[in-house]
């Protein structure tokens, strides 16, 4: 006799394979067994609430005593009413504070909203004012003058920094030093001053002058003695001896050599940016007008051609038409037309766009262009 069963309670099933007498018993076991689930079911029924069913406040335990002690939805509350808060006799308009007692009481009466202040009664002003130069510093002979007032030495150390941090902002300490001072020394040269030299000292603000600048000596930073000389001729500690004052503000634009405005290149440096064989580029450079120089080069982001990471490889550039065949066969390069407006660049068509030379090799090989990105300069 086969002996099925359903799956979830296990009722006897009949089974053609069975005689009709077995599937009988069968049949009847199932029977009595599903009765006595049934009856089962009806009973835990019977002790359930209806779906639909509602209760009163006080059929919930609790509840009516919970919502005593609550306050109206609608209720409000005036400060008299407030704990901790004492505010008898307080006029009109004055502020409310927090009392040495804890307690919210009234402030003290605030100054006027026009008024004034002694230059006594501002904390460190005074100080501040005294280590100020005067407002109608010395001025420059020899060719160079300055507009707007300012006219003190340490403004046009100011102006090309601030030139030199805009074109190049995450150069380093060292180089910067050594950019600021090559750039004012080229201006004085041009306006007509002679070379003084400066020496390194254990106290900066107290220099004393040497015979000879190229001393080789390293300074604070790493810095070498050469360029700390620069540096202090140049005003950045400067000996009352020179007849120059510190720390005046002067705008670049005020600078004048020999009556003409200094030249101050604007500049533009991309995005790095993602190569793509015969794919177009236009950058937005901002300059304002169409620039005279671009350059280009590729900055390493993973090892490639034995280049490592953070290698940056000057590139040159190609104008439109011009065809530069590769050991590939095909073109590489990058062609840029300027405007007022754009840098407009198309990649070379050839698969790997670039080649160039192999860092240890001595020889060009192509690049792989998911291993670089391009950045590129305008000047105007």
């Amino acid at each position: 006799m086969v002996a099925n069963t359903t799956p979830n309670r296990g009722y006897q099933l009949p089974d053609a394979r069975n005689n009709v007498n077995e599937d009988i018993y069968r049949l009847i076991n199932a029977l009595l067994a599903l009765d006595v689930d049934i009856a089962t079911l009806l009973s835990a029924l019977a002790g359930k609430a209806n779906t639909g069913h509602t209760h009163g406040l006080g059929d919930v335990a609790g509840l009516q005593t919970a919502l005593d002690g609550k306050a109206s939805s609608a209720h409000t509350h005036t400060l008299a009413g407030l704990a901790d808060v004492e505010i008898a006799g307080a006029p009109a308009g004055r502020p409310l504070t927090t009392q040495a007692s804890g307690k919210i009481g009234i402030g003290d009466e605030p100054a006027p909203k026009v008024h004034g202040h002694e230059i006594a009664a501002i904390v460190g002003l005074a100080a501040a004012l005294a280590a100020l130069a005067p407002k109608n510093a010395p001025t420059f002979t020899n060719g160079l003058t300055v507009g707007s007032g300012n006219s003190t030495f340490n403004g046009l150390i100011q102006a090309i920094y601030g030139q030199i941090r805009g074109e190049f902002p995450g150069l380093d300490y060292v180089n910067l030093l050594r950019e600021v001072t090559h750039r004012v020394r080229t201006v004085m040269t041009t306006a007509g001053y002679k070379r003084q030299s400066y020496t390194e000292t254990a106290n900066p603000s107290a220099p004393t002058f040497v015979a000879d600048d190229y001393i080789a000596t390293a300074g604070p930073n790493g810095v070498t003695q050469h360029q700390w000389n620069l540096a202090g001729v140049l005003g950045m500690r400067l000996n009352s001896t020179t007849g120059l004052t510190l720390a005046v503000p002067l705008d670049a634009a005020s600078i004048k050599i020999g009556g003409a405005p200094l030249a101050l290149p604007k500049s533009y440096k991309s995005p790095e940016q993602t190569i793509t064989s015969s794919g177009p580029l236009v950058l937005a450079h901002g300059l304002g007008v169409a620039p005279n120089f671009v350059t280009a080069e590729l900055v390493c982001k993973t090892a490639d051609l034995n280049h490592a990471i953070g290698d940056v490889v000057p590139l040159g550039l190609i104008s439109p038409g011009q065809q530069v065949t590769t050991s590939l066969g095909t073109y590489t390069g990058l062609g840029v037309v300027v405007d007022a407006t754009n840098l407009t660049c198309r990649y070379a068509d050839s698969p790997n766009v670039f080649e160039i030379m192999n860092k240890n090799g001595g020889f060009i090989q192509p690049i792989n262009p998911a291993r670089w990105r391009l950045i590129v300069r305008a000047f105007a």
